[in-house]
């Protein structure tokens, strides 16, 4: 089963140049206790409905065998309701937890050197997990081609009875372009005891922004 969705995520970035995306971000990254990959794409189905597809997916494997390699994906159709918001419905798949129907909302505002995302997310089903996801990046210039490129990506799970597991990426270096690479930080905490895990290592994030034909 777990092979079955690994090979879905590759066919998913495989086809990703042919959907012209509206943005795809893909980020792996190498620490001292573990791998860590991540990647969100987005792609309008209609520009003049606001209707459109999200998929974020992520993985870790861990070096220490007692540590499961864990895998998420979530894909969405989601509506635009305002210039900065929008949401959807659609199906989530964790690796402890199988999959599941889920609901989101997406709230986004750039500024020309700082962009917010806050993202919180609803299974729906009889026991359902609660998700909040922020993102907050900062990209001041440094030079006419090159800029600092940092960012905070904080997570927190629980349902109704307990915490289920927390996160927090740290990124720091430079943007060239559309890549970016530095140094990372993962932090985790898991369960009412709050186990921890720790991950520093480096990053390397590519993305890739659609171009309108007429532009290409």
């Amino acid at each position: 089963m777990k092979t079955k969705y690994a090979w879905g995520l590759v066919t998913l970035l495989l086809l990703a140049h042919q959907m012209y995306p509206q943005g795809l971000q893909l980020e792996p990254m190498a620490g001292h206790a573990g791998f860590y990959y991540q990647h969100i794409l987005g792609t309008p189905l209609d520009n003049h409905t606001g209707f459109g597809v999200l998929n974020i997916s992520s993985a870790s494997a861990r070096y220490s065998n007692s540590l499961p390699p864990e895998l998420m994906t979530q894909i969405y159709l989601t509506h635009q309701v305002w210039k900065y918001l929008s949401v959807g419905a659609g199906m989530i798949y964790v690796t402890a937890a199988g999959m599941r129907p889920t609901a989101m909302g997406q709230f986004v505002r750039a500024y020309k050197e700082f962009s917010l995302v806050i993202f919180p997310r609803v299974d729906l089903w009889k026991n359902p997990s609660m998700e909040l996801m922020t993102i907050m990046e900062y990209r001041p210039k440094i030079a006419s081609t090159l800029a600092l490129y940092s960012r905070i990506q904080l997570q927190t799970i629980w349902n109704k009875y307990s915490h289920l597991k927390s996160s927090q990426h740290l990124r720091l270096g430079l943007d060239k372009g559309s890549i970016q690479f530095g140094l990372a930080v993962v932090l985790e905490e898991y369960g009412t005891g709050f186990s921890t895990y720790q991950n520093y290592g480096l990053f390397i994030r590519k993305e890739l922004k659609n171009i309108p034909p007429e532009k290409r």
